[in-house]
């Protein structure tokens, strides 16, 4: 029973679905697919121009105070001083810059996984909605034929009518939101928003254990903002040599408030975090149900399958049978999305809610 329990993931159900040929795909492997999204951030392209003109200035200043003070002679002074403090400024603020990026660049990898993630589930539901189609005309076939020989009323062949219809509905309705879906992700992709993109990636085997969640924490672009802001006010703090008590209240004020705004959003990342792992705990168990699950169908169709060679069972129960089977894949394909997801989110949790 081993083969009955390989799993598929959706994307080897794509080039079935809404009717499309595999060849009419433009297939773009995830790298790619997150260079283009990454590539023509307008945020990106504006902040890389403002980290260049920052990094000129600075070079600027650090070749000038070298030239006065001669190269490998240490800069003495009160000048030499107040200059290497506006260096140090200059290079906090292309990091502050560069910590931005990071984060916007995180954001737009989110917005692309959560569109390929959905993209993908239409093309799985569409496939479903196919295979189901054709049992509610069958259905349809069957109450024509028991109508004319008096089996069943009038009301009942309608119902089966109005099924079809609201069926075929359905599969209409899934379609809009199914292309709606794929231009949602050619626009993320720059690609024209007509043509049928696909994007192919392997899931990731991922297990809690792997992670250090206290070091991810600290990496992330938040917490390291958090952190320069932190050493800014505490080298203020150090740096006033005046007596003013008001003044130095200020600084140790401000620098405490500080302090106490990056441990309160650390504790916060801690909390989504343990509610994060919380939820792809329950999406493993889920998949250990769905896989039982699956066995069953697959025992069940065999059994079907048996009958049916013998007579005692139609070809309608057997499209049932199948019908059932894609059912459960499609929600195994839905957990193990779920799956991808969450392990990106727990990865960088800056994202998480």
């Amino acid at each position: 029973m081993k083969k009955y329990l390989m799993i598929f993931a959706a994307l080897v159900l794509l080039p079935f679905a809404a009717g499309y040929d595999q060849d009419e795909y433009v297939i773009f492997t995830y790298e790619q697919a997150l260079h283009m999204a990454l590539q023509d951030m307008l945020f990106i392209i504006d902040t890389d121009a403002q980290i260049e003109e920052l990094q000129d200035t600075r070079n600027e200043i650090r070749d000038e105070l070298r030239r006065v003070h001669g190269w490998g002679t240490p800069a003495r002074g009160t000048a030499a001083y107040e200059t290497r403090r506006e260096i140090i400024e200059l290079e906090r603020q292309i990091l502050n810059i560069t910590l931005r990026q990071e984060q916007a660049k995180l954001s737009r990898e989110s917005n692309l996984r959560r569109a390929i993630v959905a993209t993908m589930a239409y093309d799985v539901s569409l496939y479903v909605m196919e295979a189901s189609l054709i049992l509610v005309e069958e259905d349809l076939n069957r109450a024509n034929i028991r109508h004319t020989f008096g089996l069943i009323s009038a009301n009942n062949l309608r119902a089966a009518q109005t099924a079809l219809t609201q069926a075929q509905l359905d599969m209409q309705e899934l379609i809009r939101n199914r292309n709606t879906s794929m231009q949602n992700l050619n626009y993320l992709l720059g690609e024209s928003l007509d043509q049928v993109t696909r994007v192919d990636f392997e899931w990731e085997i991922f297990e809690l254990s792997d992670i250090n969640f206290s070091n991810i924490i600290l990496g992330t672009p938040t917490i390291r903002q958090y952190q320069i802001d932190v050493d800014r006010k505490r080298e203020a703090r150090r740096a006033y040599e005046g007596n003013d008590r008001d003044t130095i209240a200020e600084l140790r004020e401000a620098y405490e408030r500080i302090v106490l705004e990056r441990n309160q959003a650390i504790t916060a990342m801690e909390v989504s975090i343990r509610r994060g792992i919380s939820d792809l705990e329950n999406l493993l168990l889920q998949r250990e149900a769905l896989i039982i699950e699956l066995e069953d169908a697959y025992l069940a169709m065999e059994a079907i399958l048996t009958n049916h060679e013998l007579g005692r069972a139609t070809l309608h129960d057997v499209n049932q049978s199948q019908l059932r089977i894609l059912r459960i894949r499609q929600r195994i394909d839905t957990n193990l999305s779920s799956k991808w997801t969450h392990t990106f989110l727990l990865e960088n949790p800056s994202l998480l809610p």
